[in-house]
């Protein structure tokens, strides 16, 4: 039988880690089809990248309730605070783009080795078509870093 590795969080003693990726990632999705927003940090006015990942972030304790970081404070934070940096995608993983990892402008969550949850608009503008989505990893072209929660 598969041993299972406990998360040093909050719920540690009680949910193994393969868990809590788990339940974090049906709540981010959840929010499929909220409106994009830009600098939006609710479900009710809509969501940017980075606000959008704020919130599933605070549901497993990763961040506290009340922090609202940018793309680069996530990237910047989770990396003082020790978290791995890794080459290769698992689910549960936050994805990172931009130019390089000192200029960070996008985050999204890995649900698989393929696919990620993100909200989208097209930059600084909110739009119709902009929203929390499923694509592939992929789509984008200028992936700088993963970081394994």
């Amino acid at each position: 039988m598969r041993s299972l590795i406990l998360s040093f969080s909050f719920l540690s003693q009680l949910i193994p880690l393969d868990m809590m990726k788990y339940s974090m990632i049906e709540y981010a999705k959840k929010f499929i089809g909220v409106e994009y927003e830009w600098a939006g940090n609710s479900a009710d006015e809509g969501f940017d990248c980075s606000g959008f990942v704020c919130e599933v972030l605070k549901s497993q304790d990763y961040i506290k309730n009340k922090e609202d970081l940018n793309s680069q404070q996530l990237y910047n934070r989770f990396v003082k605070d020790a978290y791995k940096t890794v080459k290769y995608v698992q689910e549960g993983d936050l994805l990172f783009f931009g130019k390089d990892n000192k200029s960070i402008t996008h985050i999204a969550l890995a649900i698989s080795y393929t696919q990620c949850i993100e909200a989208g608009g097209e930059g600084r503008v909110s739009t119709k078509n902009g929203m929390v989505r499923i694509r592939p990893i992929n789509y984008r072209k200028d992936l700088v870093a993963i970081i394994r929660l």
